[in-house]
Order: C-alpha cells, then sequence, then structure tokens
C-alpha cells in the first residue's frame, strides 16, 4: 500500500467514513504501508501518530509503516503497478476495467434474461 501526499487535497472530501469502513472489510492486509511524498513536517506529524497508535496497534502492523521514495517503492513493487501518473502502466478508466474483470469471471449456467 502506497499513502501519496505530494497531491492530496488540503480539505475533506466527505467521503472519509466511507473510505474507513470499507478498508476495515477490506479481507486483504497488506504487508508494506509506504508514506510517500512528505515534508519534514508532515513526518513528525505522522512520527507522533504513529508513536500514539502503537500504544494500541499490534507492533508488526506499526514496523509495516515506511517513509520511502518512488524509485525504492517501484523497485519493490514493480514499476508497472506504480499509478500512472508516477511511471506505471496505463490504466482503463474504472467502469471499463469494471467491465473487463466482470467479462473475466467464469460463466454459471444460468437461464439468460435476452
Amino acid at each position: 500500500m502506497v499513502i501519496d501526499t505530494s497531491n492530496s487535497p488540503k480539505k475533506k472530501v466527505g467521503n472519509e467514513r466511507r473510505l474507513q469502513v470499507a478498508w476495515q472489510n477490506f479481507p486483504v492486509r497488506p504487508q508494506h504501508i509506504f508514506i510517500l511524498g512528505t515534508t519534514f513536517v508532515t513526518r513528525i506529524t505522522v512520527n507522533a501518530i504513529i508513536a500514539f497508535a502503537s500504544l494500541f496497534a499490534k507492533n508488526k502492523v506499526i514496523q509495516r509503516i515506511q517513509f520511502d521514495y518512488l524509485a525504492r517503492v517501484g523497485a519493490l513493487v514493480g514499476k508497472h503497478n506504480l499509478p500512472e501518473r508516477h511511471g506505471g502502466a496505463p490504466q482503463p478508466p474504472t467502469p471499463e476495467w469494471v467491465r473487463q474483470r466482470l467479462a473475466g469471471f467464469p460463466r454459471m449456467n444460468l437461464p439468460s434474461d435476452a
């Protein structure tokens, strides 16, 4: 998982709570959490939050959080897996990607509506 703070919006969007619920219900847990594009002040703030969170979170989760650079993350996860704006492979728009994914699932022998 990569958290890129280099061009994040300064104000809240309004879907933060929904994203948190979705994240908590996501069945896969990241093995690495990379934080990119931070300033000195942001690092101090995030380190303080991590120090506070370490009182409540498991130590292995805290150890997965790293400040890193895009080149190293690209080497670790593969450059093609990065977002397109960071040099990764171009991705289709989300609706097209969903159509492609659904088309790839095996068909069940159900009667069609057509």
